[in-house]
């Protein structure tokens, strides 16, 4: 027996802005996928996709110190496999800031490191 998925209009509108700003990341066009996804908040199981295009977006722009709480949002919202992006972009938003100590352990957790616990 197929199982649904039970989706509200407003989150099929997120997705396709999500899609729609991906696109915009793909073209090189970081400022673009910000104004699609400006205003855009789900609070639901898009929002690590969502906090994900955002830091993408502010990082391609270099605006590193902006990206870090986006992405780090997304890393702690997505599932562990679909993380590896996000620990990368953070990791090297952390090395732009001079921030070593945190790139390290961005990029060990990107490689497959766990959080420690507590």
């Amino acid at each position: 027996m197929p199982e649904f998925i039970e989706i509200t209009v407003d989150q099929l509108r997120i997705a396709r802005r999500l899609e729609q700003s991906c696109g915009y990341l793909e073209l090189g066009m970081p400022r673009q996928a910000l104004d699609n996804i400006d205003g855009l908040s789900t609070g639901g199981a898009l929002e690590g996709a969502l906090q994900y295009v955002r830091g993408q977006a502010l990082r391609m722009q270099e605006k590193y110190g902006d990206a870090v709480a986006p992405l780090e949002a997304a890393a702690g919202l997505l599932p562990e496999g679909a993380s590896r992006h996000v620990w990368l972009a953070l990791a090297e938003c952390h090395r732009a800031n001079s921030a070593s100590d945190l790139a390290a352990n961005a990029l060990a957790l990107a490689r497959g490191a766990k959080l420690p616990l507590g």
